[in-house]
């Protein structure tokens, strides 16, 4: 069933994604499409305006909410999500991990920094 429900195209920023895999493969997903957004942009030296300049309190919310929403939607699961606190400078990158159970009993635990 997880399975299925990553099959549902995921509309983002005008373009369409359709990816079909386990929870390492939609993490990647979230890295590499939405998540991306929240990187520090090198040419600017902030993060992308799209979410957020840079990094706050409310930003950590937004992106644990958001990887929250994204994985019970789509994979149909729930996850903890945890945001590193180390963070000093509003361009540094910051970690994010997720772990929980995905269809089968297939513990999983992920971090990627963003």
């Amino acid at each position: 069933m997880a399975n299925e429900a990553l099959r549902v195209p995921i509309e983002l920023r005008d373009c369409r994604f359709v990816r079909s895999g386990g929870a390492i493969e939609f993490a990647r997903f979230l890295l590499e499409t939405e998540l991306g957004s929240y990187r520090p942009d090198p040419e600017f030296g902030c993060r992308s305006p799209y979410f957020a300049p840079e990094f706050s309190e409310e930003l950590k919310v937004e992106v644990r909410n958001h990887v929250l929403r994204q994985f019970q939607k789509y994979m149909g699961i729930v996850v903890n999500v945890m945001i590193s606190e180390n963070v000093t400078t509003p361009t540094a990158t910051f970690v994010c991990r997720v772990t929980g159970t995905a269809a089968g009993n297939q513990r999983f635990d992920l971090s990627w920094e963003i």
